[in-house]
């Protein structure tokens, strides 16, 4: 299982349409958690953090 959390700054339409396009692009990667908070320095936009999770494959390790 690979992790990853995305944090910026972005309005409720460019967060959709980002998760839109992940769900749509890999059936591996899911969201696991989604913040969105208030961002004082724009009204037009959202502090976002977004955490995603990823299901790798299994590795075959060679002995040497």
């Amino acid at each position: 299982l690979c992790v990853a959390e995305i944090r910026g700054s972005a309005s409720y339409r460019q967060t959709r349409d980002f998760l839109a396009a992940i769900e749509a692009d890999n059936p591996y990667i899911h969201v696991s958690s989604l913040t969105l908070a208030a961002n004082p320095r724009s009204v037009k936009s959202h502090r976002v953090i977004i955490r995603l999770e990823c299901i790798s494959a299994p590795v075959k390790i060679n002995s040497l």
